[in-house]
């Protein structure tokens, strides 16, 4: 098919593709005045009855969407107790604008109660690599690193050390990323999950879930132990989720307990920490919004990434290698969730730019627009691309995805010979 003739595919984005601040505010407000319309006009009679038991809904027919003052009343503590009690099965919910803070409150609230000042997570947590050390310099805690390498995930030996230290050594409270995103999205299998929890309960020692992509992860453990939202959290003293990432709402996160004093205690450090603003109504009304656009469909988008990457592995199988290396491979080497890290090796940047310029005049595909190089160049990969199937990628079929990587491939082994 020529490039004239050729649909042009969806870029892999990261995140969806931009909308204008008129579009979003109008998206909202459309919302806002009737939910259900909105949805069905958007998905389509069929696909609002298939996800219809998965909504959070206001019950607008009694009163319209209110604001809330300063966090009470209004749309927000309906928000709250709809995704804490019927998605996340958690009896307590509280909005935030930021997950970093719900996740630093949390972490203070456990500091404070268990009277250690001490958090535990790994090296690669969004909160040891991209806050500029606020969980020292403003929340003042001792912060011990869970795991032996910035490039590996954690293991139930690495949290049995943590919670066999001396009491007064001990963290006050774990943070377990799912899945964790700085390696590519691997995850725990359940059966560790269920280990690691009875450890810490065992030991005094709280377990938190940064589960910023919770909503993605949930298909993989769904697929291999029956496993829901809820027999996840179950596992978990609280857990905090994102509305704006995979859920493509403005910008909120949640955090959510069964312990009522602990919430209590998190509105109080909310707003020490300057995050109870006078209102949130148009926050927590585009966060349901995208909430209700978007569950359900990340099981689709996890078979369609592994479908890609073994497509992509059984394709370029006859190409050469670099240091043992697939010249395109994917990592983990089976994807978790429908976001992923490629990998690519055996060229410089000047070759890596023709070789996606060559795919995109002969398919009008343009894969990606600039690589991210390998800091540490190991086993011959030179640059990566972390991407996810969002919903415009998900209308493009899975095999000119897979065609256009394996021709990428192709290219680039040209400049091994």
């Amino acid at each position: 098919m020529g490039a004239d003739s050729s649909p042009q595919m969806a870029p892999l984005l990261l995140r969806p593709a931009d909308r204008t601040v008129v579009e979003r505010l109008n998206a909202t407000a459309a919302y806002a005045k009737d939910p259900k319309a909105y949805l069905h006009a958007e998905l389509g009679d069929e696909l609002f009855a298939e996800r219809e038991s998965l909504f959070s809904l206001p019950d607008t027919q009694s009163s319209p969407i209110g604001a809330d003052f300063y966090g009470t009343g209004g749309h927000k503590e309906g928000l709250e107790k709809r995704i804490a009690n019927d998605t996340l099965g958690k009896e307590h919910g509280l909005f935030f604008f930021t997950g970093v803070q719900a996740q630093l409150v949390a972490c203070k609230m456990y500091a404070t109660v268990k009277k250690r000042n001490i958090v535990a997570w790994h090296h690669q947590s969004h909160l040891e690599a991209h806050e500029e050390e606020s969980f020292t310099h403003l929340w003042r805690f001792e912060r011990l690193l869970l795991g032996k390498s910035p490039t590996t995930m954690p293991t139930v030996a690495d949290v049995q050390t943590l919670v066999s230290l001396p009491i007064d050594q001990r963290p006050a409270v774990i943070v377990l990323e799912l899945p964790n995103r700085e390696l590519g999205c691997p995850t725990y299998s359940f059966p560790d999950l269920v280990t690691i929890s009875k450890l810490c309960k065992d030991t005094d020692v709280a377990l938190h879930c940064d589960g910023a992509r919770l909503w993605e992860i949930e298909p993989f453990y769904k697929k291999s132990h029956n496993a829901s939202y809820k027999e996840i959290t179950l596992l978990f003293d609280s857990v905090y989720v994102s509305f704006y990432k995979g859920l493509g709402g403005v910008v909120g996160a949640m955090l959510v307990s069964n312990d009522e004093a602990f919430i209590a205690g998190a509105k109080i450090w909310q707003r020490r920490s300057g995050g109870n603003a006078y209102t949130t109504f148009q926050e927590t009304v585009d966060c349901e919004r995208g909430f209700n656009l978007n569950i359900g469909t990340f099981a689709a988008k996890y078979d369609k990434m592994v479908s890609i990457a073994a497509g992509i592995e059984a394709g370029i199988a006859h190409l050469p290698t670099v240091g043992g290396r697939p010249l395109v491979f994917f990592e983990p080497r089976v994807p978790t969730c429908g976001q992923a890290q490629t990998f690519f090796c055996g060229v410089d940047e000047e070759q890596f730019i023709a070789a996606r310029d060559a795919v995109q005049a002969k398919l009008n595909v343009r894969l990606f627009n600039k690589p991210r190089p390998v800091t540490s160049p190991a086993d011959g990969r030179r640059f990566m691309i972390e991407w996810a199937l969002v919903n415009e990628t998900m209308q493009t079929e899975t095999l000119r995805i897979v065609h256009a990587f394996v021709m990428l491939a192709e290219e680039l082994a040209k400049y091994q010979r």
